[in-house]
C-alpha cells in the first residue's frame, strides 16, 4: 500500500491522501452538505476509501475514531469466512446418562450447544432438530425418563453479552446476546392491549417455556409507531415493559429477549417428548458446567453453511448471528469463546491496529470504536482473493455510471455509518468506510446524505 510521505524542515510524517484521484464539483458540493448537516447537529464525520491496491484514493477526517454500529458485521463475516472458510458449520448434540432398563432411561438427556444461532430459527424453518431428538429417544426403546432434559451452555465462557450494551437494549431481541446454546433466535413474542391514550397498557402473558414474569409500565397514546422497549437482563427472568405504543390496540406484537435459552430448550423438548408419550420425571434444567460422561444419543445437528448464516447476518442485521460467529472465531483457535479472546482474533484477521477498540461483532456495543481509515484498511486486506465478492446479504445498489455498490449499514442513536465495496470493469474492487457520530438529532437525513455523497462520488451523480 502506498501512502504520501510529507519531507518537511522539521519532521517527517505519514499522512493519509486527501485526493488521489479528482473530485468533481458534485462530489464536493455533496460532502460539503453532509460534513455541514452533521456539523450543524453537533457532530462528526469521516470518510476513507481505498482502490484495488489498498491505496487511499480520497479521506477527510479518516483517523478519528467513531462507533462503528452494525457497518461492523460486515468485517464479522468477512474475518469468520476467511478463519473458519464459508463451508464452516455449528453442531449441536443430544447425549444421555445412566443405563435405559425395561424402557426406563435412569439418567438424564443432555442437549449440548454448540454455539450454533440458527438452532429452530425462523430464518430457517426446514431446520428442525426436535422430532429427530424425539425419534432417537423412541428409537432407544425410552418410554420414560427419571432425570430430566438440561440445556448445556457451556461453549462459550463467559457472559452472554459484550460489555458496552445499552441497558435499553438487554431485554429486546435485538439484545438477546450469543449464548453457547440458542435457540428460537433466543426471542419470545409477548402480546400487548392498550386502552385510551394516557393509560397503562396490559401484557397478555405468552405461553412460552422462558418462566418470565412481564409487567408492563408504558403507556397507550394517540400515535402509529411502536415505541415500547423491554428492560431485563439474562438470567434474570422479570421482564418490564415501558415507552409508549398506539392507543385501542389489542395483540399488538413485541419481541423479548430469553432470560435462558438453554432452560427454555429444554422445556420445549420436555413438552415435545411428553406429546410423542415418553414420560420425563423432573422438571428441565439448565447447566453452565461441565456435564458428566454420557453416550451419543443422535447425530449432530448440524447448522447451515457459514455463508448462509452470513447472509441472514448482513440481511437481517441479526445480531445473534454476528455474536455468535464472533465467538465462534476464538473457539476455532482453541481459545474460551469470550468476547475479548475473540476481539484478539477478529483484530488479528481484520489486521486492525492497537488503537482499534473492539467489544462484539455485532456493533450493539456503544464501546466499539473504529476510524474509516482502518475500516477500509481492514475491508481492503480482507478482499485481496483472486476470485473475491463481498458475501451476500449486503445492500446493493447499481450506480448511473454502472458501478454496483455493496454496504452495509450501521444505525444507533447519534450515530451513523456506511461501509463496504463498489466494483466497476474499469476499477474492479474498491473499498470504503464512511462514519458520523455525536449530531443530536436528524439521523434520517444523515443518512440521506452519506448514501448522495457516495453516489456522488463513486457513480458521478
Amino acid at each position: 500500500m502506498r501512502e504520501i510521505i510529507i519531507l518537511g524542515s522539521f519532521a517527517v510524517c505519514m499522512i493519509p491522501m486527501a485526493f488521489a484521484q479528482t473530485t468533481g464539483p458534485s462530489t464536493e458540493q455533496q460532502w460539503k452538505k453532509l460534513e455541514t448537516l452533521v456539523q450543524e447537529n453537533g457532530g462528526t464525520v469521516g470518510f476513507n476509501a481505498r482502490d484495488t491496491e489498498g491505496n487511499i484514493i480520497l479521506a477527510r477526517n479518516d483517523r478519528q475514531n467513531f462507533i462503528p454500529a452494525s457497518s461492523i458485521k460486515l468485517l464479522t463475516a468477512l474475518a469468520a469466512i476467511q478463519l473458519l472458510g464459508e463451508n464452516y458449520r455449528f453442531k449441536s448434540e443430544l447425549y444421555s446418562t445412566g443405563e435405559v432398563v425395561q424402557g426406563i432411561l435412569q439418567g438424564d438427556v443432555y442437549i449440548v450447544g454448540g454455539g450454533d444461532p440458527s438452532l429452530l430459527s425462523k430464518y430457517f424453518p426446514d431446520l428442525n432438530p426436535i422430532a429427530g431428538w424425539v425419534a432417537a429417544i423412541k428409537k432407544s426403546s425410552i418410554r420414560e425418563i427419571q432425570g430430566s432434559i438440561i440445556g448445556v451452555d457451556t461453549h462459550f465462557k463467559g457472559y452472554p453479552l459484550s460489555f458496552g450494551v445499552s441497558m435499553e437494549d438487554v431485554g429486546n431481541y435485538y439484545g438477546c446476546g450469543a449464548w453457547g446454546l440458542n435457540a428460537f433466535d433466543n426471542s419470545v413474542p409477548v402480546f400487548l392491549h392498550s386502552g385510551e391514550p394516557g393509560t397503562t397498557f396490559q401484557v397478555i402473558t405468552p405461553e412460552d417455556f422462558s418462566g418470565t414474569n412481564y409487567t408492563a409500565q408504558g403507556t397507550a397514546e394517540k400515535q402509529s409507531s411502536d415505541e415500547a422497549f423491554v428492560l431485563g437482563m439474562p438470567g434474570l427472568f422479570e421482564r418490564v415493559i415501558e415507552g409508549t405504543m398506539p392507543a385501542n390496540i389489542k395483540g399488538f406484537q413485541i419481541d423479548a429477549s430469553m432470560p435462558d435459552p438453554a432452560l427454555y430448550l429444554a422445556r420445549y423438548l420436555t413438552s415435545e417428548l411428553k406429546k410423542s408419550g415418553i414420560n420425563v420425571l423432573k422438571e428441565a434444567a439448565s447447566l453452565r458446567d461441565p456435564f458428566p460422561s454420557a453416550s451419543v444419543m443422535a447425530d449432530p445437528v448440524l447448522s447451515p453453511k457459514l455463508s448462509s448464516l452470513c447472509e441472514v447476518m448482513l440481511r437481517e442485521s441479526h445480531n445473534l448471528f454476528a455474536d455468535a460467529i464472533f465467538r465462534e472465531m476464538s473457539v476455532w483457535r482453541a481459545m474460551d469463546g469470550t468476547y475479548s479472546s475473540a476481539a484478539d482474533v477478529f483484530k488479528e484477521v481484520c489486521g486492525l491496529p492497537l488503537r482499534a477498540k473492539i467489544m462484539d461483532g455485532s456493533g450493539l456495543s456503544c464501546q466499539n470504536f473504529l476510524c474509516p481509515y482502518d475500516f477500509s484498511k481492514a475491508l481492503h486486506r480482507l478482499s485481496t482473493a483472486e476470485e473475491f465478492s463481498p458475501p451476500r446479504g449486503l445492500k446493493v445498489e447499481t450506480l448511473t455510471n454502472g458501478t454496483v455498490l455493496h454496504y452495509k449499514t450501521g444505525t444507533m442513536r447519534n450515530v451513523r455509518a456506511i461501509s463496504g465495496y463498489i466494483n466497476s470493469a474499469e476499477k474492479g474492487w474498491q473499498c470504503f468506510s464512511i462514519m458520523a457520530n455525536g449530531f443530536d438529532e436528524n439521523g434520517a437525513d444523515i443518512r440521506r446524505q452519506m448514501l448522495a455523497f457516495l453516489r456522488a462520488y463513486f457513480g458521478g451523480a
